[in-house]
């Protein structure tokens, strides 16, 4: 292989991953990325997207007969058995898959979310390929439930920008309210890792995304890996706006509702507190989930992580990938700091020091002291400290 040019060398690890998954070993892309440096990388991951695009379609047609969740895309089935998530009614999985919506012919399923269910479609009367989200029968007399999910259509269809996924059409066909947006061929950000330079790029696209939905008055509130869509192309997509918040519109949030998906909310969320702070935090714990390869916090239950998320740190990230650069570690820190005056302040903020990053250039943002770090341990911990006469 080191004979080989770039092309050449893509190929090969392409036609590798094409028989990995060929041959049902469920290969990861981030596993064939391997040590590569840019922008070899970013054309290998393209490549590596565009070959995974394939072979799924290819095996659905084959399987046709046989209707299936698409694990990659952002609306993944939340159970109320899910300790993560808050906030999300049930959804009935018995419900038959139409053949068409109004003007939109059905292909498949691809996914099961908090506020409706998503299929892959095609819009007759223009021939494109669409995602359409469907509020689902046995909630339409939720009238909650059906004025959240027609905030959403509102509060995506303001927004437009390059990271965000674009809303086409609203409406109601039968009696169903649905919405379509534009159909991202690739995968969400669920159990993709990669280094310290690739994950600032993309968190880069998002903090940009949530600086322009903040601006026009909208806070996400459910940021997490598997709201975010990596297309072909390199490009990270922001979508599933269903528990946002919208400036100008009534809050349909009651005393005590608790909203997002318990890992990913910043610990203020947990006594009702909601602004774009939460956005930054919640991006903050992705870019970390990212490079360590594995969650910031790892409660195996509600209530554990609950405790976790409303009481701890997460263990520095240094610590856990020795290998991370330091200023980039600098920057999730204080993206994730408990205290919401501690974090950037806007979304635009986070982006302009991750810009810094990538351009080798200082970054604003500090590395807190041992004596820092020791000083807020000992708030959090008043007996403890006091008994070892730190206080």
């Amino acid at each position: 292989m080191n004979g080989l040019d770039p092309l050449g060398k893509i190929d090969q690890i392409c036609d590798r991953f094409e028989s990995d998954w060929l041959a049902g070993q469920q290969p990861r892309l981030e596993d064939y990325l391997g040590d590569s440096l840019e922008p070899f990388r970013s054309e290998l991951l393209k490549e590596l997207l565009v070959s995974e695009r394939e072979l799924t379609t290819k095996h659905d047609r084959r399987h046709e007969t046989v209707v299936r969740p698409d694990p990659r895309p952002a609306w993944r089935d939340q159970s109320p058995t899910d300790p993560t998530t808050s906030g999300h009614p049930y959804f009935s999985t018995s419900e038959a898959i139409p053949s068409h919506i109004g003007d939109f012919h059905i292909i498949r399923e691809i996914g099961r979310g908090g506020m409706g269910i998503v299929y892959e479609a095609e819009q007759s009367s223009l021939g494109r390929r669409v995602a359409l989200k469907v509020l689902p029968g046995h909630l339409l007399s939720d009238d909650r439930v059906r004025q959240r999910f027609e905030r959403e259509a509102r509060a995506a269809g303001k927004l437009h920008h390059t990271n965000i996924v674009p809303v086409f059409a609203v409406g109601t066909a039968g009696g169903q309210p649905f919405f379509a947006m534009q159909y991202i061929a690739g995968r969400n950000l669920e159990k993709f890792s990669a280094d310290s330079e690739t994950v600032a790029g993309m968190g880069l696209q998002i903090a940009n995304a949530l600086e322009h939905a903040h601006r026009q008055g909208i806070v996400h509130r459910d940021i997490k890996p598997s709201n975010l869509l990596l297309d072909e192309s390199g490009t990270v997509w922001v979508t599933d706006f269903g528990l946002a918040q919208v400036a100008d519109q009534q809050n349909l949030t009651q005393t005590g509702d608790i909203l997002g998906t318990i890992r990913y909310m910043p610990p203020e969320a947990f006594e009702g507190k909601t602004d774009a702070t939460g956005d930054i935090y919640s991006l903050g714990l992705t870019l970390y989930e990212m490079v360590a390869g594995g969650p910031a916090y790892e409660g195996k239950d509600r209530n554990q992580l609950v405790k976790q998320v409303t009481t701890a740190e997460p263990p520095r990230l240094g610590k856990r990938v020795p290998s991370v650069l330091k200023d980039f570690a600098t920057i999730i820190h204080k993206a994730i700091d408990r205290d919401p005056r501690r974090r950037y302040r806007t979304a635009g903020e986070f982006a302009a020091d991750l810009q810094r990053f990538l351009a080798d250039e200082p970054i604003h943002a500090r590395r807190m002291t041992s004596a820092e770090r020791l000083q807020r341990w000992s708030r959090r911990n008043r007996g403890v400290a006091s008994s070892l006469g730190v206080i």
